[in-house]
């Protein structure tokens, strides 16, 4: 539980009139209040105790074994009165409400509700350390000593920890495994992946590098590579017409309703992607027309019209993005031989 979490459960203070005056006070103007906690749906914590402050007295409330309610009556004197509720997991004071005030009326009844806030500490998150830097030879000789240094921060001040480790590489040897800088060593040529973690505040964090290990007087290199993945655009080609959507996850790409010149077929489609669009196009393989309505980067919305001497046609969608990643999906559509168009485009 985390500092000012406010517990679901809340003080329900009811006031009634009664005859419990103090001592010098007249009893009709005094009342009573009925006060009634329930800590149920409190989680974290076994709340032991339920105290109400009022006046300077503080009075405990009786736990009740069946819905882990607690309750009790104070006597209080007519008039406007401040409350606070406090509740406890055995000694340790886990929540405290704000001073609440609350009116206690002759003859009548009142109520309030108090939110009781958790004051505990043990909840608070701890900060682990963050690496600052690492330095390293990308190849070594073998048998010959490279150096490795890191340094990490932690935001709690506390003492970090280090230690490294090749573990694939069991011959290799470190000067000193939990220093900040180290010097390792590898018998044989071969590629060893080094492992360093950073500890504190009991929370550990890691980093790893490639080091490639040559034979002395070898006249071989390595190149360091970087693969980056370049993802196609997502496309989905819409058809409303031809009860027709197709996206890369369909499974039948072949629109059910044939067409049928000169009817014209809207289309719309669509593409995304991590890179920036270079291009998104609309064509088809038998010699019919595309008019576009509205196109941008990301939409093409438009009109397509099947050729005349009908045919089996496939209109494919095809979008390109600045990174070279190539995404397209196409539509299968039987087109019954009609007339050419006459009507202009839109």
């Amino acid at each position: 539980m985390s500092g000012n979490t406010v517990f679901r459960s809340v003080v329900i203070v009811c006031m009634i009139a009664a005859g419990c005056a103090e001592p010098g006070r007249e009893a009709e103007r005094d009342g009573q209040a009925s006060v009634r906690v329930d800590v149920a749906a409190v989680t974290g914590f076994d709340i032991t105790r339920v105290t109400v402050e009022a006046l300077g007295v503080t009075h405990d409330l009786t736990k009740n074994p069946i819905d882990l309610s607690f309750a009790g009556v104070v006597g209080l004197p007519a008039g406007m009165q401040l409350l606070t509720a406090r509740a406890f997991s055995g000694e340790e004071l886990v929540g405290i409400s704000a001073p609440t005030p609350v009116e206690i009326q002759v003859g009548g009844v009142s109520q309030v509700a108090i939110a009781i806030l958790d004051t505990s500490t043990g909840g608070q998150p701890s900060f682990g350390p963050i690496f600052e830097s690492l330095t390293h030879p990308m190849s070594v000789g073998a048998g010959r000593l490279a150096t490795f240094a890191v340094s990490a921060i932690s935001p709690a001040n506390a003492p970090v920890a280090y230690a490294w480790s090749a573990p694939g590489c069991p011959d290799s040897t470190f000067s000193d495994p939990t220093s900040a800088m180290t010097t390792w060593q590898n018998p044989t040529a071969r590629a060893c992946l080094i492992a360093v973690t950073a500890t504190a505040s009991g929370i550990t964090t890691a980093t790893d590098f490639s080091i490639e290990v040559f034979d002395v007087g070898s006249e071989d290199g390595a190149a360091s590579v970087v693969g980056t993945f370049v993802p196609a655009p997502a496309i989905q080609l819409s058809l409303p017409a031809l009860g027709c959507d197709v996206s890369p996850s369909a499974v039948n790409a072949s629109c059910p309703t044939p067409v049928r010149a000169p009817q014209r077929v809207e289309f719309l489609a669509l593409a995304g992607s991590l890179a920036v669009l270079s291009s998104l196009t609309v064509s088809d393989d038998c010699g019919g027309q595309v008019d576009p309505l509205n196109h941008d980067p990301t939409a093409f919305h438009g009109d397509w019209l099947p050729p005349p001497s009908g045919g089996f046609c496939i209109l494919t969608a095809r979008a390109v993005n600045t990174l070279g990643g190539v995404g397209q999906l196409s539509a299968a559509i039987l087109v019954l031989p009609g007339t050419a168009i006459t009507a202009p485009r839109r």
